[in-house]
């Protein structure tokens, strides 16, 4: 079992499976939240995130972000996620919306769940700490989805703000991480010659 301490050790990670094996089996998907932070702080390191992913070539599409405000009919969760190309990053941060009890946002999860498994997709979202479990519960399928969940404010804020420059913050898990078919053999320790 895996378990990453920021979003740029889960990046690191990514990318030593990559090198090792040929392709990266882990799931990227992360849900990141704050309490201490400005929203627009914790959406900043979020779209990082998703920047790095794509940039890295750690997933094959690009970033689409899911405006939860355009979603308030029936109907059109279905038709805005199916029209998400394979292997995207579908970014949301007001994810907390999700939690609202309408139609159309029962509609929403199901539709994600579907982007995230059938299509390759991966999720990054930004909500608030205490609407992060009842996202979880919407879709027995999701926790599965959304492996990696990061609390901005475990880290010390003169780190923080450095890695924000150079790369991203260091962060908390809250939980178990759980790679999904992850065959990455052990790396042999022995001295090459020269």
């Amino acid at each position: 079992m895996t378990q990453a301490k920021s979003l740029s050790a889960l990046l690191d990670l990514a990318e030593n499976q990559r090198q090792v094996t040929g392709r990266c089996n882990l799931n990227l998907s992360a849900a990141i939240f704050s309490k201490t932070k400005s929203r627009k702080e914790t959406e900043e390191t979020a779209e990082r995130y998703a920047r790095k992913l794509v940039d890295s070539s750690l997933v094959s599409g690009d970033i689409v972000e899911l405006d939860i405000f355009a979603l308030h009919q029936v109907g059109q969760a279905g038709v805005f996620v199916h029209a998400i190309p394979d292997g995207s990053v579908i970014f949301i941060s007001e994810a907390d919306k999700l939690t609202q009890n309408t139609l159309a946002m029962k509609e929403v999860v199901p539709a994600i769940v579907q982007a995230v498994s059938a299509r390759n997709c991966t999720l990054v979202m930004v909500c608030e700490e205490k609407n992060h479990r009842k996202i979880l519960e919407l879709d027995a399928g999701l926790p599965r989805r959304i492996p990696h969940t990061f609390d901005l404010d475990t880290a010390p804020p003169a780190v923080v703000a450095k890695e924000l420059d150079d790369d991203m913050a260091i962060m908390k898990p809250m939980g178990r991480v759980k790679p999904r078919n992850m065959h990455m053999p052990p790396r042999p320790n022995i001295p090459r010659p020269h």
